[in-house]
């Protein structure tokens, strides 16, 4: 097996970027990503150039898996900065706003926990997942067991869905 020429194929992969063959560019962080896939800083760039290349969909991947990696590490207000990127470029992405609503339930912000759960109920009703927008609402009422209003939407949600026995439970 030939070694990997990591140092050349990021240089390549600059050259590309002065270009502008930001397609040429990715294929060569891709390479550098398959060699060494922790590396965050290429990661990062990665994203950066996706995002250039109109490519919001693979940016969002990658930015995820930064942030998903600060999350284990304990590095929560950076993995929340980089899942709130996520949602400049895709306001509805859906890991991202159930990550923000997580961290932001255990820090103690309910409300911001709860425009990310509304938010993310919302994308998933977008998509036709009744499911799993009535898991979000009724996670959103367990947040606050006061919030009478969620808790009927919820209870409306699991009705809709089917599960009598949760909206009688939620109401």
């Amino acid at each position: 097996r030939v070694a990997f020429d990591r140092d050349g194929t990021l240089k390549n992969a600059e050259k590309f970027v002065r270009l502008g063959r930001y397609d040429a560019a990715i294929e060569e962080y891709q390479r550098v990503l398959q060699d060494t896939p922790d590396d965050w800083k290429t990661t990062n760039t990665l994203a950066d150039l996706c995002l250039r290349a109109g490519q919001v969909d693979e940016a969002a991947e990658l930015l995820a898996r930064i942030a998903d990696h600060l999350a284990r590490e304990g590095f929560l207000p950076r993995a929340e900065a980089f899942y709130k990127r996520i949602l400049k470029v895709s306001p509805a992405d859906e890991h991202a706003l159930a990550r923000l609503a997580d961290l932001a339930s255990k820090r103690g912000i309910l409300v911001e926990a709860r425009d990310y759960m509304l938010a993310l109920a919302k994308a998933q009703q977008g998509r036709n997942d009744r499911r799993a927008a009535t898991e979000t609402l009724l996670r959103l009422g367990a947040l606050d067991i006061g919030d009478v209003t969620t808790r009927i939407d919820a209870a409306r949600a699991a009705a809709a869905g089917g599960d009598a026995d949760l909206a009688a439970v939620e109401l």
